[in-house]
């Protein structure tokens, strides 16, 4: 007999006050139309959600968990260490840091529009996570047609992954040379061996979503949030309980901030200061004020919250308007002339 989890009812409770966009330059949204980030701290678990619990797997959500497992070997783990990880031990406590990473991060958070499922994707995602930038998400599923839309209006093409960064106005194609731009700028140009095997790296990255089921090849028609924030991710690419999360949101189309947070970055330490804990994935959504731990009752959140028939209440998402973005407008290719 199988064993289903009832899913948590969860309390909506109004979040702290938010800055205007104009209150925050640095972080002012970088493309797309219809949503914003908050400049509030992420808020301590909404009361009703469930009791966060390291490493729990619940019985239902078993099979997604060692999918994603698999693929993380596979991998050979890429995607768990940020650049120059460096585990020290200082006044008798254990640390971890970057030996490599500048201490400033970007102003701006880059933009990805991608899918879960393509191995290219993938290899984006993992280099997004070891060069801890925040990246806001654009899914682009198969039968999604917003943000396919913009990408094939900007940049000529419905190819993926396709990444805009505003804080240098670079935007392109190509996994290989978007992952090449990220350690350039944000890294000390050194592209670790895991994402520069050529075909052996697309091949894994492909066996990996392969364990997935292929979970997050498709839209699933969805719901708007109700109000213009981001839905906010705390995670990182190799993580099996993150994954499901991460697949869910593409499958949703939904827009979302995510705070990449591998080992070594210091978003961990802000994380568990804010929240009295670490713990991924972490999802804030301040348009129902709900804030979550727990990868598969964080699923179930979605799916009754924005999934068909969903009370997200935004409208649908395939009627979103698009916004050419700033970056777009002046992007450049890489390499620079």
């Amino acid at each position: 007999m199988a064993f289903v989890a009832p899913t948590p009812v969860l309390t909506r409770l109004p979040l702290a006050p938010r800055l205007s966009l104009a209150g925050r330059p640095a972080l002012r949204r970088a493309a797309g139309a219809g949503a914003r980030m908050s400049s509030a701290p992420p808020p301590p678990p909404t009361p009703d959600a469930p009791t966060p619990r390291l490493f729990y797997v619940r019985p239902d959500n078993a099979l997604n968990v060692l999918g994603g497992a698999l693929g993380l070997a596979v991998r050979g783990a890429s995607g768990t260490l940020v650049a120059g990880y460096k585990p020290s031990v200082v006044d008798g406590q254990f640390t971890e840091s970057s030996s490599v990473l500048p201490a400033t991060r970007p102003a701006k958070p880059l933009v990805v529009y991608e899918f879960t499922a393509c191995p290219f994707c993938r290899k984006v995602r993992e280099a997004l996570t070891i060069v801890d930038v925040d990246v806001i998400v654009k899914p682009t599923p198969k039968g999604e047609t917003t943000h396919r839309a913009y990408v094939a209006d900007v940049g000529g093409k419905a190819m993926f992954p396709y990444l805009e960064d505003p804080n240098t106005g670079w935007a392109g194609y190509e996994s290989d040379e978007i992952i090449k731009y990220l350690f350039e700028t944000y890294a000390d140009g050194a592209v670790p061996l895991s994402l520069s095997l050529g075909q052996l790296t697309t091949l894994t990255a492909g066996a990996a979503s392969a364990f997935r089921g292929m979970r997050g090849g498709s839209a699933t028609e969805g719901r708007l949030p109700p109000g213009p924030e981001l839905i906010e991710l705390w995670a990182y690419e190799a993580s099996p309980f993150c994954k499901v999360v991460s697949e869910r949101l593409c499958e949703l189309g939904l827009p979302h901030l995510l705070h990449t947070c591998a080992r070594g970055s210091v978003k961990r330490a802000e994380l568990k200061e804010l929240t009295g804990r670490f713990q991924v994935p972490y999802l804030v959504d301040p348009n129902t004020g709900v804030a979550m731990f727990e990868s598969a009752s964080i699923v179930d959140y979605l799916t009754d919250t924005y999934g068909p028939g969903g009370a997200g209440g935004g409208g649908s998402l395939t009627a979103a308007p698009m916004a050419r973005s700033a970056a777009a407008a002046g992007r450049r290719s890489w390499p620079p002339p």
